[in-house]
């Protein structure tokens, strides 16, 4: 029962000069175990993250300062300024953003012609689009081409289509 790890956790293993166990001496409980062990792990690295960061980029501060003869401050708040700025913005943008949801049905009209009696207009249903006619004598309805959306008050009317 020779069980294998696959090529690219063996690589990955290498590369992290990692040791992995043998697969065969090690039980479902252990391997739950040791899952956990790296997620905390991995929660601990996030956290000191930000202070890793900043000091990398305190040394690049400092290198560039040397290259150009600038101050080191003054450069390391202007990044410090430019990453709290992407950051805000990163929230803004989460925050502002429209929840998108997946297209779960498309209502199509039954019927031809619509009656809008707030904006007195008649709205025509041709080929998946509506076209607005405006009102310009009692009864009498003009096309003038308009694209527009059917208003939720529109109701359904028949309609005697002239030539004139």
């Amino acid at each position: 029962n020779d069980i294998k790890y696959t090529e690219s956790i063996e690589s990955l293993a290498n590369e992290l000069n990692h040791q992995l166990p043998n697969r065969d001496e090690i039980n479902v409980r252990q391997a739950i175990t040791n899952v956990n062990e790296a997620w905390k792990a991995k929660r601990i690295v996030e956290k000191e993250d930000g202070e890793r960061r900043a000091r990398w980029l305190e040394d690049i501060c400092r290198e560039i300062a040397r290259e150009t003869g600038q101050d080191a401050d003054k450069t390391y708040k202007a990044m410090i300024k430019c990453a709290l700025s992407k950051g805000m913005f990163k929230r803004l943008k989460a925050i502002l953003k429209s929840e998108w949801s997946a297209l779960d049905y498309i209502e199509i009209p039954n019927d031809k012609w619509y009656l809008d009696r707030e904006l007195n207009e008649l709205y025509e249903f041709d080929n998946g689009i509506f076209v607005a006619h405006s009102n310009f004598v009692e009864d009498l309805f003009e096309e003038y081409g308009s694209i527009k959306v059917l208003p939720k008050c529109a109701v359904v009317v028949d309609v005697e289509k002239s030539g004139d």
